[in-house]
């Protein structure tokens, strides 16, 4: 209760403030439709991440593209058209991200998910050099590794259930899968998140996502003071930051002191065997550019965090979303695994190398098609900074808007997908690509700020369900509407339910 008459007046001295202080350019921005408002909270008071995601597609179809919509004090523009973001994401102007983004700048600071402008563009500049396919095709093996683990847990899993086939949630397997990955790939740390899934940095990084997005989406918790001092939630999620700060500052150390004692400060220039190449982590990359006087120490944590937030839950969403499609079109799965096993052959024993992955082009129209129905990031921000944006219908974005784009309402226009609600992979061969809008689909974000990763995910993607459908054969358990209905943003696209499938080993 203490929470909410705080909110209430703090909300109340920013509205009225805002009014006074923005009166042209909240004329400008009211020509767009949309709901109807209540005073103070606006038109989003979702109870939960659910709530959100299925209003603003009920507002979408029943305003169009933009509609304007208001939490609390502040407002946005919805825009879910592939014609509409255009202008806005290939801009080299308007680069600053959301509001939104400011619950996560407490684990990431200012790296290269939050920063905006020259800080921004120095840290892409830098960092891009490092997604290199070459150095990311070094990080395979571990990949296959914990992909291994992955396949070895779900075998026991099935070995020890009865008879009768029973249901298993998909989730928290592949989760902390993902988690070990990039754990490894970007600090050369093992965690061993799918043996020891109760360490306090896993379990740390597992609840960061849930608070941060319940906290974008309450406004009464957006006080970092009131959030962190007054609420238990709030509480948790201080000590929980705290852990995970601490863990990557003491990897840092360790990997710096590890680097001096094997001379590695003093040996940059000379070639690298492969070996050397497999023992490097992201984080080599970044104390490179430490010692050139390129980051400070408190830059490559902000740059180690940044890997760790966008590289576990995304792609653990993407294939988590992939098996469920997989287990609901058993005729397109048979098709996958023929590949796989004509690629690979019969021993599963061997590891896929990075020629066999790129050979499966039916399995990157599967990950593709998937991406497409169910995003990872299903909606994103901008915020339009430097000048106006014409949204090519003669309507025009003003400076000082926060602009929402829901990634998957673009990606299902059937403008461009007919029957976009069906799994249809054939769409992503090559020749159906053709002709398609740019930027009609764009899981990855595009422009400018597109996701640097985009190349690692992909080549993860593969890795695991490579692994798993030689193994397995999944049979979705829930039918489509269900799953359709409890979708929720938690700042990925997340089943709220789960992805529970049967089991069968091949």
């Amino acid at each position: 209760m203490i929470q909410l008459l705080l909110f209430a007046f703090f909300a109340g001295c920013i509205y009225v403030c805002y009014r006074l202080t923005f009166p042209k350019q909240w004329r400008e921005v009211k020509v767009f439709p949309g709901p109807p408002t209540v005073p103070l909270l606006g038109t989003m008071i979702p109870s939960s991440q659910l709530d959100v995601t299925k209003k603003v597609e009920e507002w979408s179809r029943a305003y169009g593209s933009p509609f304007l919509a208001k939490l609390g004090p502040s407002y946005l523009l919805i825009v879910s058209k592939a014609e509409q973001i255009e202008p806005i994401l290939k801009g080299t102007t308007n680069l600053a991200k959301g509001g939104s983004y400011r619950f996560v700048e407490r684990w990431l600071g200012k790296g290269l998910l939050t920063s905006t402008n020259e800080r921004w563009r120095h840290q892409r500049k830098l960092l891009t050099p490092t997604f290199h396919y070459k150095i990311l095709h070094d990080f395979l093996h571990i990949m296959n590794e914990q992909s291994a683990v992955l396949v070895d847990r779900l075998r026991e899993r099935v070995k020890s259930q009865a008879a009768e086939l029973q249901p298993i949630d998909l989730c928290p397997y592949v989760t902390l899968c993902a988690l070990d990955i990039i754990c490894e790939t970007s600090m050369g740390k093992r965690i061993n998140a799918q043996s020891e899934p109760s360490s306090p940095y896993v379990q740390g990084i597992l609840e960061f996502t849930e608070v941060a997005t319940y906290r974008a989406t309450h406004p009464w918790t957006w006080s970092d003071y009131i959030f962190e001092n007054f609420s238990a939630m709030g509480r948790r999620f201080r000590q929980s930051l705290n852990t995970m700060h601490q863990f990557t500052n003491d990897v840092i150390k360790d990997r710096e002191a590890a680097r001096e004692a094997n001379g590695a400060a003093s040996k940059d220039d000379e070639p690298a065997t492969e070996e050397i190449r497999k023992k490097r982590a992201l984080m080599d990359f970044l104390l490179e550019m430490k010692q050139k006087g390129d980051f400070s120490s408190q830059e490559v944590r902000e740059q180690v965090d940044t890997f760790m937030f966008e590289g576990h839950d995304t792609t653990a969403s993407g294939i988590e979303w992939s098996c469920y499609l997989f287990g609901r079109n058993p005729d397109i799965q048979l098709r996958l695994q023929e590949e796989i096993d004509s690629i690979l052959g019969p021993d599963r024993s061997d590891f896929p190398t990075a020629d066999q992955l790129n050979e499966m082009k039916y399995l990157e129209c599967c990950i593709k098609e998937s991406q497409r129905m169910y995003p990872p990031v299903p909606y994103i921000e901008r915020t339009i900074i430097d000048e106006p944006v014409d949204i090519g219908d003669g309507r025009i974005i003003p400076v000082g808007t926060t602009v929402g784009i829901s990634i998957q309402m673009v990606q299902r226009d059937a403008n461009h997908f007919p029957e976009p609600d069906k799994f249809d992979p054939d769409r992503f061969i090559a020749e159906n690509c053709v002709g398609r809008h740019p930027f009609a689909f764009c899981p990855f974000s595009a422009g400018p700020r597109n996701c640097i990763g985009q190349k690692f995910a992909m080549l993860e993607e593969k890795t695991i369900l490579c692994h798993l459908l030689r193994n397995f054969t999944f049979e979705s358990v829930d039918d489509e509407a269900l799953m359709e209905d409890t979708m929720s943003y938690m700042f990925v696209l997340r089943p709220t339910k789960g992805v529970w499938v049967k089991l069968t080993l091949r």
